[in-house]
């Protein structure tokens, strides 16, 4: 049966061998009654040799006729199946939306004359398991051209539709946790934040990372580390209601998504969500402390961009990892500033290059023996004025020097080229005093011996007082 209108003949049939119903053949023969018998007894055995379900029904949406498969897949018996209408099977949109009877294939088909093609709808049979169907409806058009029925094909396609969400949930979400996975999360962040901006309601982006799963993971093995993270997912499920997402970008790090929450109610999530994960965990018997360090960003109503929203919870999340166990929130004022971490790569660049150039300058506070009153060591205090960022503080360069190999020649070669320009000849720094002065001369007036460390800090260029008793001066 093609796509195109099919003929009727009187008994509403089509006639397979493809004679006109009720005309002439092409010899000018009428068609006999034993032959359009023949015809009947033809197409009630294509009916039955089907293993799709078949079924005629009038204008009204009567059924008047169905083969065994129509019975079998609707779960209908012969009579039950006669007596009821489309409208009464229970059909339902694939979202899950009663059918209306409009939007019914066999309707559609009867009001509009031409055929409708591979409609899948959900039916909830008696067990109230849902089941999916695929329809084609093909109008019949009688002699008068009035289209007075219609033939239904249904399909049971459940196994296959099953199939297609599995694979689309497969490909969105991450197999371990059953959480959405980085892909799915990334394009709900965009959808999320275009709805936002349109609507000017607040988002909260929270950036989660495990403390100590590294630890845990090489000690206990990958086996109970995929635990940790599936006991995790459960946590974070359980702290994060609705509307609330909560997604697992990979590794140990987690994302929250929180759409109409600002600034204070997105932190007060975090803590709640740190509360959730305080509690020790038992695996395969040891006993694990898990904690978590959560980075907070708020999308401000001209900045709705998920990309830079992203960026901003990134950014404080590793100024939350500094201290662990913690929450950082960002701080706009200090992208204003211009000393905001959210570059920490071009930050690290510009340190390298502050190192090979002698862009970071030495303060020097004098330690003071409080029985004397005189300096007996002091402190180098490394600071780094950035052509552009301005006073780059300790706090802000120094983690990032610790975590690369520029913390070793930091503090000791910018301390050999300052003595070396002071004239002491590039030995180990036993300077002191204001740096507007010469630290050599300084030294020489306390006579302060060579100090046994060298302290490099954020510490206020203040003389420190010691308790301990100082050396004797020569």
């Amino acid at each position: 049966m093609g796509d195109g209108e099919a003929q009727a003949n009187d008994h509403g049939c089509w006639p397979p061998t493809g004679r006109a119903s009720g005309g002439d053949d092409a010899a000018g023969r009428e068609t006999t009654g034993s032959e359009r018998a023949a015809d009947a007894a033809h197409l009630r055995a294509i009916y039955a040799a089907a293993r799709c379900g078949l079924m005629t029904i009038d204008r009204t949406g009567t059924l008047l006729d169905a083969n065994d498969a129509a019975h079998a897949i609707l779960g209908l018996p012969p009579k039950a199946c006669l007596a009821a209408r489309p409208a009464d099977w229970g059909l339902r949109t694939p979202e899950g939306r009663p059918l209306l009877v409009p939007e019914w294939p066999g309707q559609r088909a009867l009001v509009s004359g031409r055929p409708q093609r591979d409609v899948v709808v959900q039916m909830v049979g008696p067990d109230a398991e849902p089941r999916w169907l695929q329809i084609d409806a093909v109008p019949i058009v009688g002699r008068d051209g009035e289209t007075g029925r219609a033939v239904i094909g249904i399909m049971d396609v459940t196994a296959r539709v099953r199939a297609e969400q599995s694979l689309a949930h497969q490909a969105a979400h991450d197999a371990l946790t059953g959480l959405p996975n980085r892909t799915a999360f990334l394009g709900l962040l965009d959808g999320t934040a275009r709805s936002a901006a349109r609507t000017q309601r607040p988002l909260a982006l929270l950036l989660l990372d495990l403390d100590r799963f590294k630890k845990v993971n090489g000690a206990l093995g990958h086996g109970l580390g995929d635990l940790l993270l599936r006991h995790v997912a459960e946590r974070l499920r359980a702290a994060v209601p609705a509307p609330g997402t909560v997604a697992h970008l990979g590794g140990d790090e987690f994302a929250v998504l929180l759409p109409g929450a600002d600034e204070s109610s997105g932190a007060r999530r975090a803590r709640s969500i740190l509360r959730a994960l305080a509690a020790p965990l038992t695996l395969d018997g040891c006993r694990v402390d898990v904690g978590a360090s959560i980075g907070v960003a708020c999308a401000a109503a001209a900045d709705f961009d998920a990309a830079t929203l992203l960026r901003h919870a990134d950014a404080a999340l590793a100024t939350a990892k500094r201290k662990r166990g913690s929450v950082a929130v960002h701080d706009p004022g200090r992208d204003r500033r211009g000393t905001n971490t959210n570059a920490p790569l071009g930050l690290l660049a510009d340190l390298r290059h502050a190192l090979t150039t002698g862009g970071l300058e030495l303060h020097y506070q004098p330690v003071v023996a409080a029985a004397t009153n005189r300096a007996v060591s002091v402190e180098a205090l490394v600071r780094w004025p950035h052509p552009e960022r301005g006073l780059v503080t300790p706090d802000h360069f120094i983690p990032l020097a610790e975590q690369t190999d520029l913390i070793t020649p930091s503090p000791a070669g910018r301390l050999r080229r300052r003595c070396s320009r002071s004239g002491c000849g590039g030995r180990p720094a036993w300077t002191c005093g204001s740096p507007s002065t010469c630290p050599c001369a300084r030294c020489t007036t306390h006579g302060c011996p060579p100090p046994s460390r060298i302290f490099c800090g954020a510490t206020t260029a203040r003389p420190r007082v010691s308790r301990s008793r100082s050396p004797r001066a020569p």
